[in-house]
């Protein structure tokens, strides 16, 4: 028997080689998959990942930084003359005119509503005109919900959507001007991101407030309400009524400002649509501001302002002063002490009488505008009365009374 000598080097050489053959034989299957996001300019890139499975995600940074208060006016009405950040269209291009010349073609409420329900919800009877779209037939509440901060940014901006053209509005037939305007030749990113933070973060939805039921279809269709200020509690809407200072303006019985030919009360009862965004939010263009709400603090306002006797559906007289009881006397002193505050405001214009005699000889004719409130006690009624005059006059004559105009 023979024995065959092999070197070491050889043997080396065969085992390399069955090593690159094994290795060359290995098919794609076997090679590990994983599945992630592959573009570096992503907030969620992966740089494991060898698959792109469309999970990227972009603005992060932006939506964090965002102010969803902001968000929330700019969804109103960017343009007011006062309480928004906006100023002038980020494209230098853009005559600020075109927009507001044609306010309502630029605002997102007038296509999708206070409760974003677009024809969905209180604005199904809501026909255009000259001077406003159609509401969408788009449900945003329902698509904000599905869609991913950086896919609504782009559907808000839309670039290459309708350019700021008052021929695009004013030809009596609003054809174009239900399109979505270019909102990038308008907001900056920052002020778009503003409102993406509002749809995300800051929107109060409706259905918590109450519950509604539509009738027929857009433009025609109408809508119903119910269960106003549903798990509200209405001694916790008194407070916060109280502690936000809601009297201030609107008085005690929210009769001070009428709005649209409304109280208070009959304006929550006919739109509960609209009034948790203008509490939140603000009014803009005058000096109501926005207020810290919460969902359950604005539900015990709602259920306090559907109390017709609390919250009357009545505008108050324009010729009756009514007198609120106090426990205390006010002091006389000039001074308007704050048991004043919850006095029903009646103004009137007063002019000097002539009753002869030149009793106010070099007066007569003349006129104030003066606003009045009364109190009483068991004792006493009190008057405050207020106008505008050029100095400081503590020489008073006495009161004339006048019959021909007394009741």
């Amino acid at each position: 028997m023979r024995f065959l000598k092999t070197p070491l080097n050889v043997i080396g050489a065969l085992v390399c080689v069955i090593l690159l053959a094994s290795i060359s034989c290995t098919h794609d299957d076997d090679v590990v998959k994983v599945e992630g996001c592959t573009d570096p300019t992503a907030d969620n890139y992966d740089p494991k990942a060898t698959v792109d499975d469309g999970s990227c995600t972009y603005g992060a940074d932006d939506f964090e930084k965002a102010d969803g208060i902001e968000g929330g006016k700019y969804y109103d009405k960017f343009f007011a003359s006062s309480g928004t950040q906006w100023s002038t269209p980020s494209d230098p291009s853009v005559n600020i005119d075109d927009i507001t010349d044609f306010g309502d073609f630029y605002r997102c409420k007038q296509c999708h509503g206070w409760d974003l329900l677009g024809r969905a919800g209180a604005y199904n009877g809501r026909a255009p005109n000259t001077t406003r779209p159609n509401v969408s037939f788009v449900n945003l509440k329902t698509y904000v919900q599905s869609a991913t901060n950086q896919e609504l940014f782009d559907k808000i901006k839309k670039e290459g959507g309708r350019p700021v053209d008052p021929a695009l509005t004013a030809d009596g037939t609003n054809g174009e001007g239900d399109g979505h305007p270019d909102y990038g030749t308008i907001f900056t990113d920052e002020q778009i991101w503003d409102i993406v933070k509002f749809l995300k973060t800051e929107v109060i939805d409706i259905d918590i407030l109450y519950d509604f039921t539509t009738q027929g279809s857009y433009p025609d269709g109408t809508i119903s309400y119910s269960n106003i200020g549903k798990g509200g509690n209405a001694d916790n809407g008194s407070t916060y009524y109280n502690d936000r200072g809601c009297g201030n303006c609107h008085g005690a019985d929210g009769t001070n400002l009428i709005m649209g030919g409304r109280t208070l009360g009959k304006f929550l009862r006919d739109k509960p649509y609209e009034v948790h965004h203008k509490t939140k939010f603000g009014q803009l263009g005058s000096p109501m501001g926005p207020t810290a709400t919460t969902d359950q603090e604005m539900k015990d306002l709602y259920l306090l302002l559907t109390d017709p006797v609390l919250f009357p559906t009545e505008s108050p007289s324009v010729t009756d002063l009514d007198a609120l009881k106090t426990a205390t006397p006010p002091v006389i002193d000039g001074v308007v002490d704050a048991m004043w505050d919850d006095a029903r405001v009646l103004e009137t214009t007063t002019e000097v009488p002539d009753p002869g005699d030149d009793v106010f000889q070099g007066y007569v004719g003349n006129s104030n505008d003066v606003k009045l409130r009364a109190l009483y006690d068991d004792d006493n009624i009190y008057f405050l009365a207020e106008w505008a005059d050029t100095r400081k006059d503590l020489n008073r004559q006495t009161w004339y009374f006048d019959p021909g105009t007394s009741r």
